[in-house]
């Protein structure tokens, strides 16, 4: 576990990071005083005399300002006082004089800190080791995800798009609402490019090109729901290999924006049943396996 460390508001500035053991020595050393802040990593600022980790560094400090005040105090005849009495006195009000020297210390016009910790300049943030790995591994799955989705989708555009341009469309209005969608997908223009190939489904529900070029910048958009229903619609009666690696690794990107890696890994499995060397569905199971940290095997998923 990593040593806690501690911020301190001394003379109108914050200094830190420190760790307790060279704040103790500090503080032993004079160089703060009871009556300065200090606050852990996310904690609230308290005064220095009331943190029980600094107690004995204090105390050490009170005694190191006795032996000094022995040591410079001058002892006349004329005193009525001893350099006991003198002492004792300045002892029994310790917390006073140090407010003294602190207000001398401080500038006149200082300017009042929010209660709430500063902001992460001149300290390390320290967070729990296995709570950063929880939140983090989403971050990085959805950015693979991400880079996976756009790597099969133009991989299915450079696969598809000249043998669709070159079946029978039906109309004019149909070819050009699917040429439109394919050109405003190849430009990153996803919403348009869903818009216009949706039109194109209605017009022509049992073309599965657009199907497939369609499904896929769904679930990019998060519509997975939708692009299952389209896909599902199709796979109970559509047995052919070529489309059927490539709908269940669509359903398999759908799975894997959900972090379903059961389902995801199934989906898989059923692509690479139609085609065993389909690479975006042995990508993907790279991609599975590097979710479940499974890393040699992800490696060699993507070495493959």
């Amino acid at each position: 576990m990593s040593e806690k460390l501690w911020l301190i508001k001394a003379g109108g500035r914050i200094l830190g990071p420190m760790t307790q053991e060279s704040l103790n020595k500090s503080i032993v050393q004079r160089e703060f005083l009871a009556l300065d802040e200090v606050s852990g990593t996310f904690g609230r600022w308290r005064y220095l005399r009331d943190c029980p980790e600094f107690e004995k560094a204090i105390v050490q400090a009170r005694g190191h300002s006795q032996s000094v005040d022995e040591l410079t105090s001058t002892n006349t005849q004329t005193s009525t006082e001893t350099i006991t009495e003198v002492i004792g006195s300045f002892a029994s009000h310790d917390s006073l004089k140090e407010g003294i020297q602190d207000q001398i210390r401080r500038p006149t016009v200082e300017v009042v800190e929010d209660s709430s910790p500063p902001a992460n300049i001149g300290y390390y943030e320290i967070s729990n080791p296995k709570n950063g790995s929880r939140s983090a591994t989403p971050r990085w799955a959805w950015t693979l995800l991400v880079v996976v989705a756009v790597g099969v989708s133009w991989s299915l555009f450079n696969r598809n798009g000249a043998s669709t341009e070159t079946k029978e469309m039906g109309t004019d209005e149909y070819r050009n609402l699917l040429q439109a969608g394919l050109t405003a997908r190849e430009v990153g223009d996803n919403s348009t490019a869903i818009r216009l190939l949706q039109k194109a489904e209605k017009m022509n529900p049992e073309n599965l090109e657009v199907v497939l070029n369609l499904t896929p910048l769904l679930v990019m958009e998060h519509e997975t729901v939708l692009a299952r229903r389209i896909l599902e619609k199709h796979i109970s009666r559509e047995k052919g290999p070529s489309f059927q690696k490539r709908a269940q690794n669509i359903l398999a990107l759908a799975a894997l924006g959900s972090f379903d890696l059961a389902k995801a890994e199934a989906h898989l499995d059923e692509s690479l049943n139609s085609d065993a060397l389909y690479l975006p569905a042995i990508v993907n199971r790279g991609v599975v396996h590097s979710l479940r940290k499974e890393f040699e095997k992800a490696k060699q998923k993507f070495n493959q």
